[in-house]
């Protein structure tokens, strides 16, 4: 066996999390049950200690760690089997296959690659303008898909433009500016709507399973887009500042159009693609005011008309493929995992000891610059949105209730931030666009620091005040 194989098929970070996660359980096995936390509790806490630690070491893929762990809570008695899976029946599952069915109609179709087209053709020949073309296109792209999708798309004009003018990886700066600016517009379009990005509907999802609250599409659109207008250009600012981008000429943006002539007008598909796209998103903002316009069943009369004779846009080949069902199984995990917490106790012990550790008597928006700066930061170094979101959102829900604020405020701060990270490329959407070997890591930290320090402190005033004026408390 090769030295290659074999590093492929032992992972010592992955050893790690076995023996980690087993030393976890263990310890939950043998904690007696007190006033504060029963025995079951304990155990629940071991259960979610065990996940965080396997997602973190990537010890088994993601949707794998996340019906592991609820086969363990059944086999330690911490919850009956057939009860421990009931999260998989809510409506936050079905909604998030709904909304990747949007993703799928976006990498079918060559709407992306239009939208792209049309915003070169604005910017022209000036440099910079054309490097926020190219961060306009890939945020709107990210309202209705992944963002590494959406990177993808517009990754897909970029790399021909910049290899048509002879812009070589790690010597240009407009192939920095452009890499860096189609990533870090993606994570604040994810941002703009629910259906931005898969950790906004966990977190809805656990937002109902701990409060039995909602947040309507147009609620989370109100604090989501200002956000996006504001950081967007930010970003754009000190990406062409820290690394100024080459000029290009005419010629050179008329022979990246002219390579993709052949896209030709509108076919039937894409026509019906696009009112899929539009009125999908239109009927949840709707939803605000018509209550049968739920998002799910939005999501999913949608994604059955795409089906039907005579649509014929999507197969079931397609959602095969184009859904990440590793995804799916991890999201659905955590939230059977949410409420296992909330059954044995453990959900509330947790909360108990971050109301005691002091941060009630701050002020709510003091205390939410701390707990933003501290999940930014952990975020930098350990990427893992759902491990995250495990640890942070349960005590902050309690802690928004104990506050005054509503539960969906932190929420929001936090799913912001796991969204990306501006300082490493280590975050899915900034590693698509890092492989293509136009910046370095020293190059991100460069252009996203100050963007990074001044999204912690724009994001938590404007959820604060424009999320208490609009979201559910």
């Amino acid at each position: 066996m090769s030295s290659e194989t074999l590093k492929k098929t032992f992972s010592v970070k992955g050893v790690v999390g076995i023996v980690l996660s087993i030393i976890a359980l263990i310890i939950a096995a043998t904690v007696p049950g007190t006033e504060q936390l029963s025995h079951q509790g304990a155990l629940g806490l071991g259960i979610m200690a065990t996940a965080v630690i396997l997602w973190i070491c990537e010890t088994f893929p993601a949707g794998v760690t996340g019906i592991l762990v609820l086969v363990l809570a059944a086999l330690f008695g911490v919850v009956p089997l057939k009860e421990v899976f009931a999260g998989f029946g809510g409506t936050t599952i079905f909604f998030v296959i709904g909304v990747f069915s949007l993703t799928i109609l976006m990498m079918k179709t060559t709407l992306g690659q239009r939208l792209t087209r049309k915003l070169i053709s604005w910017a022209g020949s000036n440099s910079k303008k054309l490097v926020l073309a190219f961060m306009i296109g890939s945020a709107v792209i990210s309202t209705v898909m992944t963002d590494t999708g959406a990177v993808v798309i517009t990754m897909g004009l970029a790399l021909p433009l910049l290899k048509a003018i002879g812009q070589e990886p790690g010597k240009s700066n407009l192939g920095r500016c452009l890499m860096l600016g189609v990533a870090f517009a993606a994570i604040m379009g994810g941002f703009c709507t629910p259906a931005g990005h898969s950790m906004n509907v966990l977190s809805m999802g656990m937002l109902q399973a701990y409060n039995g609250m909602t947040v309507g599409f147009l609620q989370w659109m109100a604090v989501g887009v200002p956000f996006a207008i504001i950081l967007i250009p930010i970003c754009w600012f000190f990406l062409v500042k820290v690394f100024p981008p080459e000029q290009i000429t005419e010629d050179d943006i008329e022979t990246v159009l002219s390579s993709t002539s052949d896209l030709g007008k509108f076919t039937a598909t894409e026509k019906k693609s696009l009112v899929m796209l539009i009125g999908i998103p239109v009927l949840w903002i709707l939803g605000n005011w018509i209550p049968v316009l739920d998002t799910t069943t939005v999501a999913v009369i949608g994604l059955a008309i795409m089906f039907l004779p005579g649509m014929n846009l999507l197969t079931w080949d397609d959602m095969q493929k184009g859904v990440p069902w590793n995804i799916i199984l991890m999201l659905g995990g955590i939230l059977c995992l949410g409420n296992v917490l909330g059954a044995t106790g453990g959900a509330k012990f947790i909360a108990d000891l971050f109301l005691a550790s002091g941060v009630l008597s701050m002020d709510p928006l003091v205390a939410l610059y701390i707990i933003a700066a501290v999940a930014y930061l952990l975020h930098t170094f350990l990427p893992v949105a759902p491990a995250i979101l495990t640890i942070f959102l349960p005590p902050l829900f309690a802690f928004a209730t104990a506050a005054g604020i509503s539960p969906a405020i932190p929420m929001m701060i936090v799913v912001a931030i796991v969204s990306g990270n501006f300082i490493l490329p280590l975050n899915p959407t900034i590693t698509v666009a890092y492989a293509e070997g136009y910046f370095t890591f020293g190059d991100t930290a460069k252009a996203g620091i100050i963007p990074a320090i001044l999204f912690v402190v724009i994001l938590v005033p404007l959820v604060y005040f424009i999320g208490g004026a609009v979201l559910p408390v």
